[in-house]
């Protein structure tokens, strides 16, 4: 079961970029030191709602709001616009995942 589990973490690990794995695992070691560290496991909250978005064009890690997020959606379906891409839906994929988001959100 060891072996399996390890398999897993590894093959999951490898999908992260090296330097955010370094960062994680110095933050878990800091933490495992000293319990008074910023802890590792708890999700930030300053007053927003915090996302951890991933996406095969951006790459963002814990930490970014969700104003930013809809920026940079917004951003991105303006690009496609002046490259005249047009969408297949009345909604573009961008505002179905803000829609989702925000349904999320409700829950």
């Amino acid at each position: 079961m060891q072996t399996k589990h390890q398999g897993a973490f590894i093959q999951f690990n490898a999908t992260f970029p090296p330097a955010i794995v370094e960062k994680w695992n110095k933050m878990v070691v800091e933490w495992d030191k000293d319990k008074s560290a910023k802890n590792p496991y708890e999700e930030p909250v300053a007053g927003m709602l915090y996302v951890c978005f991933i996406s095969v064009i951006t790459y963002h890690v814990i930490g970014t709001t969700m104003t930013e997020v809809r920026l940079e959606l917004a951003n991105e379906e303006n690009e496609d616009a002046a490259r005249g891409k047009e969408t297949l839906h009345d909604v573009s994929p961008a505002r179905w995942l803000i829609m989702g988001l925000d349904l999320e959100e409700q829950q």
